[in-house]
């Protein structure tokens, strides 16, 4: 639609979109600002992909499994890791940009979004002995030779899940070292003793902070975990599942819905559930990692050798 001035010249336009009709998921309208405005109208009462679980896009790759995948909206990308490579994908056009190797085996990885406040991301990585964060874009520009902003021996040989929450006012890496939830601070690294959690056995899966309330995270340890940081002390509530274990655990931040991957019933599967354990529903697949992008409410899952999203 276009609007004229006195002389009958056209001063500006108006492009109106359908925004029930996923007009704005068109070529035509693939501006970020298209999809900020999308996420506004996003009702918190409509969970992502309404768990029908259509396929909307697959991503195929060569090579081995992919394990985890992220969304970095200061580069505009998809990331992915695989073995020991990570991958990274153009956001807008689905197109591998560029490919970094890593040392050894890499399962699992987290952004830190926003973390100089500045716009830009940071990578965090939790395998080889120690929790590392490094510069997102550097990292991608200068590979395998790109230096670390710090680095904290765990001491731990396997690849483990590392996550960032806001806890107690400060931003905050959370990860699994000897049986028990551990934290550092962002900014240089350093442990935070007086959070630790002990635990009962072994986490399976991942770490997801609660992406609409501080203080409060989910993990897998024979069920589903909630803790939350009060007057400083941890409270602990959790609710059963069908799942023996898990291997991806995101929270929707638009409706605040948990999904979790994993073995559910002799069969590989994504299931959604409320905070409070109400279930919600299940979609048979083997995927290991996955996402959501809260701005379309698509999920992008790792499923063996390719990353299929899906509404």
């Amino acid at each position: 639609m276009s609007l004229m001035n006195q002389d009958g010249d056209c001063c500006c336009t108006v492009d109106l979109i359908d925004f029930s009709s996923g007009g704005c998921n068109s070529e035509s309208y693939q501006d970020p600002m298209i999809g900020m405005l999308k996420q506004k109208f996003r009702s918190p009462k409509r969970i992502a992909f309404s768990n029908k679980f259509e396929q909307f896009k697959s991503i195929e790759l060569e090579g081995d499994d992919v394990f985890d995948v992220r969304i970095s909206r200061s580069c505009s990308l998809i990331i992915a890791v695989n073995n020991n490579c990570f991958v990274f994908i153009d956001y807008e056009t689905l197109e591998i940009k560029r490919q970094v190797e890593t040392e050894e085996e890499c399962m699992y990885f987290e952004l830190e979004e926003d973390y100089d406040y500045c716009g830009n991301d940071a990578l965090l990585i939790n395998y080889n002995r120690s929790v590392s964060k490094y510069d997102l874009k550097q990292f991608i520009t200068e590979g395998e030779s790109c230096k670390p902003i710090w680095t904290y021996c765990t001491g731990i040989v396997t690849s483990q899940p590392v996550s960032v929450m806001i806890l107690d006012g400060k931003k905050v890496v959370v990860f699994n070292e000897d049986s028990c939830m551990a934290f550092l601070d962002t900014k240089i690294g350093t442990k935070l003793i007086e959070y630790t959690i002990k635990l009962e056995g072994s986490i399976s899966g991942c770490i997801e902070p609660d992406r609409r309330k501080p203080n409060t995270l989910y993990l897998f340890v024979k069920e589903m975990m909630r803790f939350e940081y009060e007057n400083g002390n941890w409270k602990s509530t959790s609710f059963t599942t069908d799942h023996s274990n898990i291997d991806g655990l995101c929270m929707d931040r638009v409706s605040g819905v948990l999904y979790f991957s994993g073995y559910c019933e002799t069969k590989w599967s994504i299931s959604a559930y409320t905070t409070s354990g109400t279930f919600i529903g299940t979609h048979y697949v083997i995927c290991g990692g996955f996402c959501i992008d809260e701005r379309t409410g698509l999920m992008y899952m790792a499923e063996s050798n390719k990353i299929s999203i899906v509404k």
